[in-house]
């Protein structure tokens, strides 16, 4: 039996975390996304903030320390308060739950962001509150 696992991580969401080799992400999209209808299994969890989800996702994935970024940012408005502010959000949960500084990218381009995305299982879509985001989280030994 497992214990202390956040309520948000369902059997789908659990089986897709156990699958994920090192090297390869997860997506988690803003529900605004055009990156949301890509061919990608869509794993469902109930309604919580991005920043609740990825506390959640953090708890159980372990991120890659293999130099590059484990975490990689994608924003409609990268200029716009927003995106700083959860883009910090994502970066500090992550940092907090790997006890050590955790780095992530910004990648401006939509299409570099697509392309960052091949080695992606699965994805997440979060409800948005502003303009559309994306995160790819790299997992981890």
């Amino acid at each position: 039996m497992i214990k202390n696992l956040d309520p948000i991580i369902t059997g789908d969401l659990l089986r897709v975390l156990d699958s994920i080799q090192p090297g390869q992400s997860l997506a988690v999209l803003s529900d605004d996304n055009p990156y949301q209808h890509l061919d990608l299994p869509s794993v469902q969890i109930p309604p919580v903030s991005l920043e609740h989800a990825v506390e959640a996702i953090f708890s159980a994935m372990p991120l890659a320390a293999d130099g590059d970024a484990p975490i990689l940012s994608w924003f409609a408005q990268p200029a716009g308060e927003h995106a700083e502010d959860i883009a910090y959000a994502v970066k500090g949960l992550a940092s907090d739950a790997e006890l050590r500084r955790v780095e992530m990218t910004t990648i401006a381009d939509s299409r570099d962001f697509a392309a960052a995305m091949d080695d992606t299982v699965a994805t997440i879509t979060i409800p948005a509150v502003a303009a559309p985001w994306a995160f790819l989280i790299r997992a981890g030994a």
